[in-house]
C-alpha cells in the first residue's frame, strides 16, 4: 500500500492527496506555495510548458541548491528534536489536534515517503506514538543520505499531484519542515527563532496566493499580527499561528 501524505489536521497546512510514487508529468497545484516567486498553478497548456521550462533550467546547480536548503532546514528541525525533553512529546502543539509528537511524525512521514519515491521501495509508516526522537531519527538519516544522490528530475506523486523531486522538495517539503520547526518549539519549549532567509522566501511567496490557502483544509484564518512585529511573527501570523 503506498504511503499518503501524512495526516490531516485543518488548519495545519496540508490535507492528504495523491500517494508517493512516480507517475506522469502534470502541471503542479499548489496551495502551499514555494520559499520564492509563485508558480502559474493554472492546469492550461501555458501551465505545463512553464513546468516544461522551469524543468530545463532547473538544472544541477538549482538541484543541489534545493538540496542543501532542505538539508539544512531538516537539521534545523533536528536540532528541536533533540532538544526537546522526554517528558514534553505530549504537550499540546499550535496544530489542533495535535500534540507535539504528532509534529514529528507528521514530519517524519513526509521525509519518509518522499525517501521511498526517489528510491522506488516502499515507505514505512512512522508511528507517533513509542520512541518518536529515535523514530524520526532513522527517517532523518534515510533522508539526508538519499536525496544527495537522487535523481531529482523524476517525477514524483505529492500532497497536491505529481511534480519534479527538486520542485516538490525545494516548495512544499522546505514549507512544511520550516513552518513545523516553529509548531514543534513552541510545543516543547524550545528555540522559536526560523532561519530569517527561509521565512522571507517562503512569506514572499505565500503573500501572492492568500485566498487559495484560505480554502478548507489548507490554513487557518490569518491573525492579525502587532504593529511592532518582525518578518517571522508576521509571516506565522499569515499562516493562521498565534505566534
Amino acid at each position: 500500500m503506498p504511503l499518503t501524505w501524512s495526516f490531516f489536521v485543518p488548519g495545519a497546512g496540508f490535507e492528504p492527496a495523491l500517494p508517493f510514487g512516480k507517475g506522469g508529468l502534470s502541471p503542479p497545484c499548489l496551495p502551499i506555495p514555494p520559499p520564492g516567486p509563485a508558480l502559474n498553478t493554472t492546469p492550461s497548456c501555458a501551465a505545463r510548458a512553464l513546468v516544461h521550462c522551469e524543468r530545463r533550467v532547473y538544472g544541477r546547480g538549482m538541484s543541489q541548491e534545493v538540496i542543501n536548503r532542505v538539508t539544512s532546514l531538516v537539521n534545523q528541525f533536528d536540532a528541536r528534536v533533540q532538544a526537546a525533553g522526554s517528558d514534553s512529546w505530549d504537550n499540546q502543539s499550535p496544530c489542533a489536534d495535535w500534540k507535539a509528537r504528532d509534529v514529528v511524525a507528521h514530519v517524519a512521514n513526509n521525509l519518509a515517503g518522499v525517501t521511498a519515491g526517489l528510491t522506488s521501495t516502499e515507505a514505512s509508516t512512522v508511528s507517533a506514538d513509542g520512541d518518536i526522537a529515535a523514530s524520526w531519527g532513522q527517517v532523518r538519516d534515510g533522508f539526508v543520505g538519499t536525496i544527495g544522490s537522487a535523481d531529482l528530475s523524476q517525477t514524483l506523486n505529492g500532497p497536491f499531484g505529481p511534480m519534479p523531486a527538486d520542485q516538490l522538495l525545494g516548495r512544499i517539503m522546505s514549507t512544511d519542515v520550516l513552518v513545523h520547526t516553529w509548531d514543534l518549539a513552541r510545543s516543547v519549549g524550545g528555540d522559536e527563532q526560523l532561519d530569517a532567509d527561509a521565512v522571507e522566501g517562503a512569506y514572499s511567496g505565500m503573500k501572492p496566493m492568500d485566498a487559495m490557502i484560505r480554502r478548507p483544509g489548507v490554513f487557518d484564518a490569518k491573525v492579525e499580527a502587532p504593529a511592532d512585529a518582525d518578518r517571522q511573527t508576521e509571516f506565522l501570523c499569515f499562516l493562521g499561528r498565534n505566534a
